[in-house]
């Protein structure tokens, strides 16, 4: 039997949709920089990729959203796993239902305390409908956490720190929100 691993559960973060393709393909060319040390399949043609999608959703709708985009802590003993990285592509896609060969990833690995994938997904299901986020965040929450489990990660749902400012965020955001006013 392995060992269980104990761990803070970690969310996803800096959810954001992009409608401007200047905008998206700056994002993929910070994300897959040298420097952050990244594993990434992000393909060498996304500009011509993601400019084809652009000028499919813009004919479609013209504040049409291009991509999703966030990020999403991991756990820092995978820091070479390369099969993790594509289980957690695999998961997101099939959580998402999106459609084959919409979601690209970044692992940054350049501090081996802060291991995290940069995701960036077209939002077309595979049925080519738009893919609707709302409400499904905290169902994702949850799945991801059954996610890590199946790897053997005891998760651990700790008070959220803000040890950088020296401050020990609620987990009711409303008291937080209400102590910050």
């Amino acid at each position: 039997m392995s060992k269980v691993k104990p761990m803070t559960i970690h969310y996803i973060s800096d959810f954001r949709a992009i409608n401007e393709l200047n905008h998206l393909l700056n994002h993929i060319k910070y994300i897959t920089r040298a420097s952050s040390l990244p594993i990434t399949n992000i393909p060498p043609d996304y500009p011509k990729i993601w400019k084809e999608r652009f000028q499919f959703e813009k004919s479609i709708r013209k504040d049409a959203q291009l991509a999703i985009t966030f990020n999403m802590a991991l756990p820092n003993d995978r820091i070479n796993d390369t099969n993790f990285f594509e289980d957690v592509a695999t998961f997101i896609s099939e959580f998402f239902n999106l459609a084959p060969n919409t979601i690209n990833y970044a692992v940054h690995r350049n501090d081996p305390n802060n291991i995290h994938i940069h995701i960036v997904m077209y939002p077309r299901t595979k049925e080519g409908k738009k893919l609707r986020t709302r409400g499904t965040l905290s169902q994702f929450h949850m799945s991801w956490r059954k996610f890590l489990e199946l790897y053997g990660y005891s998760i651990k749902q700790d008070d959220i720190k803000l040890d950088h400012i020296g401050y020990k965020r609620p987990k009711d955001l409303q008291k937080y929100y209400e102590l910050q006013n």
